[in-house]
């Protein structure tokens, strides 16, 4: 079977989503990167731990407010640093939003892993020891109210909807086997064949965020641009918009064009009529 280019999975605490994304990773031969990898690459960027990371994607919004973590750049470094991971192609995400964050691209496949409440209890019982399953409920249930936070807010979509992904898979009615074998056999269709044009749009879309960033932090103080659209086809920019001054038309285009990846850029933003010249 040809190699994917991306398959993003989403699992519910105690669902085995983990054990299938390991297991479909040897089946596949592909490179599993979990949520762990993802947090240390960000806290890397955010100059934190790891852990804080993770701590803030168990804890929620209220976490990240407490220990004044910007959520801007926390949503932009989570973002570059799953589509860089996408850009290489041949990878599987487990966590992180990824299946939300690549929901542009059909031939990613989405993937969700659930189960009822009582099988996810006792999957959690069994890993963490815990006796009481009241006690194991209660941990899933923080657990699945912070990822309702955190993905609508950063990630741009309901985590448990079903039609935010290709496939779902409940565990208390397959295996994990099963699941992997259900996975196998969509993954069939040639919509999911890596080619060199798969990849070119996430490349575009990884370029287009690093511009918006650049342009941001360089021109904006690090405040959202108002009014300019940065889009990128095979490396071509269009800069579309309006904006306050001719002089802050050209610094954008020339910081624009100092991006490694850009091919060319194509100037269109106008200038507001009634704005004073910068």
């Amino acid at each position: 079977m040809a190699v994917m280019t991306v398959i993003a999975i989403t699992r519910e605490l105690g669902s085995l989503g983990r054990n299938v994304a390991i297991g479909l990773s040897e089946r596949l031969s592909m490179e599993l990167v979990h949520h762990e990898l993802v947090e240390k690459t960000i806290g890397g960027r955010l100059n934190r731990n790891e852990s804080d990371v993770n701590k803030f994607l168990e804890a929620g919004i209220t976490w990240l407010n407490r220990w004044g973590i910007d959520s801007r750049r926390l949503g932009q470094f989570t973002a570059e640093t799953i589509l860089e991971l996408a850009s290489r192609g041949n990878v599987i995400l487990r966590g992180w939003g990824a299946a939300h964050l690549l929901s542009d691209f059909p031939d990613v496949l989405r993937i969700r892993v659930c189960a009822p409440m009582s099988t996810r209890e006792t999957v959690v019982m069994e890993r963490t020891g815990i006796q009481e399953r009241d006690t194991a409920r209660k941990e899933i249930e923080a657990n699945d109210a912070a990822h309702a936070g955190v993905i609508p807010r950063f990630f741009g979509g309901d985590w448990q909807c079903p039609e935010n992904y290709d496939i779902v898979l409940n565990t208390e009615r397959l295996s994990v086997g099963e699941c992997i074998d259900q996975i196998l056999q969509v993954l069939s269709n040639d919509r999911y064949r890596e080619i060199e044009a798969s990849r070119q749009p996430i490349a575009d879309k990884l370029l287009q965020l690093r511009i918006q960033q650049r342009l941001t932090d360089n021109l904006f103080g690090g405040h959202e641009i108002p009014g300019i659209n940065v889009l990128v086809s095979s490396g071509e920019v269009v800069l579309d918009g309006y904006i306050q001054s001719n002089h802050l038309r050209k610094d954008i285009e020339r910081v624009t064009q100092t991006m490694p990846g850009v091919m060319g850029v194509s100037n269109n933003l106008e200038h507001l009529r009634g704005t004073c010249e910068m």
